[in-house]
């Protein structure tokens, strides 16, 4: 007795899902308790669907599959992956996705106007599992408010889980549970970051948040040691040459970079010329094999 003869009975069953009452019914020569396991498990991996009480295949409940994304408002939209148009979902319907996850979700027809909603009934993938957020003590337990403002579902803490947080810290959550009924998904605190007022608690967050590493591979560090502080030749062919106008950076001292910068020059009738200036890191580097700080920077390129 193993998963795939659930996988095979269900696909037996003239295409309709079946109660669990009579699955283990139909099981009655085997353990309750291992078939009840292997159907968590089975739920779990999404490869089968407990919906209203019935138990069935994906198809057998002609469901939707996409990825949701959840707005500000707290409704979401899927993009199914059968289908170019986007889902409708009402923030009732969301259930425990969180935005980014993939879905899978039921098209329900809209009482108010003629076209279909989803409702979603279960995630298939998470795209994170753990959140940066802060934590609030409320008594033997507490809840951690994710940053993300598509994340309207606060994270319960048991006392035991909460890893020595204390009221209005950063700290990063991990998803836990989330139990039928419930609300709020359980969550284990793995970091505590800092008082959310503490002075560079809000880039520390903001870096655990999105996954930036602060520190390089030892090859990009080798790589960039290996330039020289000399300015390089300069090769003009489809290039033009501002040097001779005076130009000043318009980063501030206290940044880690400075690539922009200005000129200004006089022309006639008073009028003066702008001039905006944008480095260019990749004319340093090869254009055949640009080499691990390339690398590095494109798994970077974006701002937060």
């Amino acid at each position: 007795m193993n998963e795939q003869n659930i996988i095979n009975y269900l696909k037996n069953q003239k295409k309709e899902p079946v109660n669990r009452t009579t699955i283990l019914s139909d099981f009655g020569g085997h353990d309750t308790d291992k078939v009840n396991t292997m159907l968590e498990n089975l739920f779990n991996s999404g490869e089968i669907i407990k919906y209203d009480r019935m138990i069935g295949l994906p198809e057998q409940f002609d469901l939707v599959s996409g990825v949701l994304r959840i707005a500000k408002g707290g409704f979401g939209f899927i993009k199914q992956t059968a289908n170019s148009e986007d889902m409708y979902v009402p923030a009732k319907n969301i259930g425990k996705a969180f935005n980014g996850d993939t879905v899978l979700a039921k098209k329900i027809k809209d009482s108010k106007k003629d076209n279909y909603i989803g409702k979603v009934i279960q995630v298939t993938n998470r795209l994170k599992t753990e959140f940066v957020g802060t934590y609030r003590s409320s008594g033997a337990y507490g809840f951690v408010n994710p940053d993300d403002r598509n994340m309207k579902n606060a994270f319960f803490i048991s006392d035991d889980k909460r890893k020595g947080a204390m009221t209005d810290q950063k700290v990063v959550v991990k998803l836990a549970a989330w139990r039928e009924g419930k609300d709020n998904p359980e969550g284990e605190i793995i970091e505590v970051l800092g008082h959310k007022d503490a002075p560079g608690i809000d880039i520390s967050a903001l870096l655990r948040r999105y996954e930036v590493s602060v520190s390089f591979p030892k090859e990009v560090e080798t790589a960039a040691e290996a330039f020289s502080a000399e300015e390089p030749e300069i090769d003009l062919v489809g290039r033009k040459d501002f040097r001779n106008l005076p130009t000043v950076t318009i980063d501030s001292e206290s940044t880690t970079v400075r690539d922009d910068a200005i000129s200004v020059e006089a022309g006639e009738d008073a009028a003066y010329r702008l001039y905006a200036h944008i480095a260019d890191p990749l004319y340093s580097l090869s254009s055949e094999n640009p080499g691990p700080m390339f690398e590095e920077a494109e798994k970077r390129g974006r701002s937060i």
